[in-house]
Parts: C-alpha cells; structure tokens; sequence
C-alpha cells in the first residue's frame, strides 16, 4: 500500500496499523454516491416487507413515507451531484478555451501557420 506521504503511513512495521490506514484511506476516496448504492440495495430488501404490513395501515403509511424521504434525499444528492459534475465540465471547458484560441500567442502562432499553408498552395 503506498500513501500520500510518509507521515500517513504509520511507524514500524505494524500490520494491523497499515491495514487501518489503508481502511481509512480507501473509505476517504468514495464519494457520497457509493455509499448510497449500498443504501439503495438495503432498503429495497427491507421495502420488500410491506406486502407482510398491508393489514395495518398506520404501519404501511409510516413505512412507506419512510421509504418516500429515503428516496428524495437519494434524488436531491444525485441531482447534486449531477450539477457539481456539470459545473466542472463548464470550468474545465473554459480552462481549455483559455489555453487555447483564448491565448493570444496561439491565436497568432495558428494564424501564421494557416497563412504560410495558403501561401504554399
């Protein structure tokens, strides 16, 4: 396992501290989304319970209304998600523009290089 640094690995040649910080290491890299796929898989298993609750309907209503905010908070997080994901693909298009046909001595270098073609044909 390598770490960002030497101060993140710990001292010695102890392994179940190498395996600790390598547990933590792997669980800071997942975004939230991963965790929610798992989430999403308990609670459909666990939603599979309501047909065992139709007599009660006080108890089917909560579970149910249970399972409607589990959902809308999954949606509002992979809407934002989605947003964050679209926001970054505007700055790095931007970034792009402005190392390319945004830099001026690009422009000119491409400029040049398309006026000595023509001149050569």
């Amino acid at each position: 396992m390598r770490f960002e640094s030497e101060d993140d690995a710990p001292e010695g040649n102890d392994a179940p501290a190498r395996r600790g910080a390598g547990l933590r290491h792997f669980l800071a890299i997942r975004p939230t989304s991963y965790y929610l796929l798992f989430a999403i898989l308990v609670v459909v298993l666990l939603g599979s319970q309501v047909v065992h609750i139709r007599e009660d309907p006080w108890r089917f209503g909560l579970f149910l209304a249970l399972n409607f905010v589990f959902f809308l908070i999954v949606i509002s997080i992979a809407i934002s998600d989605m947003i964050g994901i679209i926001r970054d693909g505007f700055r790095e298009r931007e970034r792009t523009f402005s190392a390319t046909i945004g830099d001026k001595e690009f422009v000119d270098d491409l400029r040049d290089r398309i006026d000595s073609r023509r001149g050569d044909s």
